[in-house]
């Protein structure tokens, strides 16, 4: 998941391209829980989640900051964070590329921590314990917080199919947290259900704080902001002076490289793609695929156990983000 914030509509020329670029969206994104997972077996979550983020911005943002004025007039190579072709928007893409102002990278900042360093930090550290499965399914409530994020932030009512996605949802999570035979510490549970509820309060608050107008601009700062903040923790916490570059597998060494490479360049990538050429709604359907996707991995590659709590939990989680998202589509 990343914090880029919703295109405008679709370019009917290239739906083939916008189709494949969502398929990676719902496969890289589904498979990132079980990548944490796995890099979680002899690497420092906080450690792993700051490199992460730190190496992503690093990647991105000399990319999509350095020398806009150029890349514009060369119709060849377009920006890949651009919503029209670039020669009849030169002006418009300077503005979206150059660097942000003091106030953007303020907000850039805040959106990151919550997104980032809280978020997904929070799940990095949770998966040590939790499956990578039951991490995705709980973490898939996020757009439910987000109905009660936009409630306590901005006084709004919620439709009565909100409301009715919201116990539905909540059950679920209830269901979810059953042990069911697993031995799952609640600390664990805890942690990722705190994690999504502030990455459901950083997605609200993302629209109404000053940030770029580029996506990606704006993505490639949030990641440098977590990236920091976990950084920060991680030297807080004994992680970083304890961390012991010789005792990580070789494995986990290829977890953080998908995270750093698919899992975030990539899928970034991808997912503006797929914004810039489907309709918002269609792509929004990532919420309730990756956590598909992230239970039969774990199943498929680590033996999670799948047992009929997660699918009952996961199925009225999942059946509760088809109502908010159907609910999005009315009101828009």
């Amino acid at each position: 998941m990343a914090g880029v914030s919703a295109g405008q509509g679709a370019d009917s020329r290239a739906p083939a391209s916008g189709w494949a670029a969502l398929i990676v969206v719902y496969v890289v994104w589904g498979s990132t829980y079980l990548a944490i997972r796995v890099a979680d077996e002899s690497l420092p979550p906080l450690v792993m989640a700051s490199v992460r983020y730190l190496i992503a911005a690093t990647i991105v943002l000399p990319f999509v900051t350095g020398r806009p004025a150029e890349r514009s007039s060369e119709a060849a190579h377009p920006s890949p964070s651009r919503m029209a072709p670039a020669r009849s928007s030169s002006d418009n893409e300077h503005r979206a590329l150059s660097l942000p102002s003091p106030r953007q990278l303020a907000g850039c900042a805040l959106v990151g921590v919550l997104l980032l360093a809280c978020g997904n930090g929070g799940v990095s550290w949770a998966e040590r314990t939790v499956p990578s499965g039951l991490a995705a399914l709980l973490l898939a409530s996020v757009p439910l917080w987000m109905v009660v994020a936009d409630r306590a932030l901005t006084k709004a009512v919620p439709s009565r199919l909100a409301i009715v996605a919201l116990v539905v949802g909540f059950a679920g999570i209830v269901v979810l947290s059953h042990p069911g035979g697993r031995h799952v510490p609640y600390t664990g549970i805890a942690v990722i259900l705190v994690a999504a509820i502030c990455w459901a309060v950083g997605s609200v608050i993302g629209r109404r704080v000053p940030q770029p107008t580029s996506a990606v601009v704006a993505t490639g700062f949030q990641m440098l902001a977590g990236g920091l903040a976990l950084a920060l923790a991680a030297a807080i916490s004994g992680e970083a002076s304890n961390f012991d570059a010789g005792a990580v597998s070789l494995r986990s060494w290829f977890a953080l490289a998908y995270l750093i490479g698919p899992g975030s360049v990539l899928a970034l990538s991808c997912y503006t793609t797929a914004l810039r050429l489907l309709p918002t709604p269609i792509v929004s359907t990532y919420a309730y695929v990756n956590p598909i996707i992230a239970v039969l991995l774990g199943w498929l590659v680590l033996g999670e156990k799948v047992s009929v709590f997660t699918v009952i939990g996961g199925a009225l989680v999942v059946t509760a983000v088809v109502l908010v998202v159907t609910d999005r589509r009315r009101s828009a």
